[in-house]
């Protein structure tokens, strides 16, 4: 791995624990104005001041908040370049909306790729993760794939499904990878047996609290996780700054629950 590469995964895993908090913040082009995204700019500046490592945003989202990225100069910033729309028949479909030059042009520290796997059209999703692996092994941007178990009578959170979807990501050239958590800290840490780049946990099943949110980051980082790539969990909260003081306790102090929830200001 060269030197470019090697600084801007830094970057990404800060701090002595090598551990991530990243914040997705794409989901506009699959499901329009969600609430707590509604004004990207607004969102972007709420994050003055938290310890969030990076966001995720495709290149309209880049290019509408350059300034504000900017002046966050502790953000990294990767760009998306896997997008369907939820009106699709379609819809699990992701198709390629950006290339590694555009990444290159906006400033973007890394790029991701989403990859559902079980689902119609998973072949062309694989093609379309090789091909951007190939453009960042040539430019040194660092990868994260974003894969997911999702299809008819697939179990988006069983274990064999999820430590395929890893496995799968690592073996086509990603840097990291996010996945869905398994429900059990025994169950996720074999999923991670099978893998040597770091793993990120998705925000899973909605989460119905922070609480719970908190309990199940605990547990994967405890089987091994390098932390956590959580959305919505997050920006659609009731106080978005809380959840994400208390996800920085575990992810970067690793503090315990109870830690992350007064760091939050919830009560037990």
């Amino acid at each position: 791995m060269k030197s470019e590469r090697k600084l801007r995964l830094r970057r990404l895993l800060r701090y002595g624990l090598r551990r991530t908090l990243i914040l997705p913040m794409d989901h506009g082009a699959t499901q329009g104005p969600l609430a707590g995204l509604e004004d990207m700019r607004a969102a972007i500046d709420g994050l003055r001041g938290q310890e969030v490592d990076a966001v995720v945003l495709h290149k309209g989202g880049i290019k509408w908040t350059h300034d504000l990225l900017c002046e966050q100069r502790q953000l990294s910033v990767i760009l998306h370049v896997s997008a369907s729309v939820r009106l699709s028949p379609r819809a699990d479909y992701k198709v390629q909306v950006a290339t590694i030059e555009e990444a290159l042009r906006l400033g973007a520290d890394a790029v991701s790729v989403h990859v559902n796997l079980g689902t119609d059209g998973d072949h062309a999703m694989l093609e379309t993760l090789g091909r951007v692996a190939e453009g960042c092994d040539r430019y040194d941007l660092p990868l994260l794939a974003m894969m997911y178990p999702r299809g008819p009578g697939v179990h988006e959170f069983g274990e064999a499904e999820v430590a395929l979807a890893a496995r799968v990501g690592q073996e086509l050239g990603a840097d990291l990878v996010k996945v869905n958590y398994t429900g059990s800290a025994e169950s996720f840490r074999r999923v991670l047996s099978g893998v040597t780049v770091p793993v990120l946990i998705a925000g899973g099943e909605r989460q119905e609290t922070p609480g719970e949110l908190f309990e199940m980051v605990r547990a994967a980082l405890d089987a091994g996780a390098s932390g956590v790539a959580v959305g919505r969990a997050v920006f659609q909260s009731k106080k978005p700054k809380a959840v994400l003081r208390g996800l920085h306790r575990l992810v970067h102090e690793n503090g315990t629950v109870d830690e992350a929830r007064r760091e939050a200001g919830i009560a037990a």
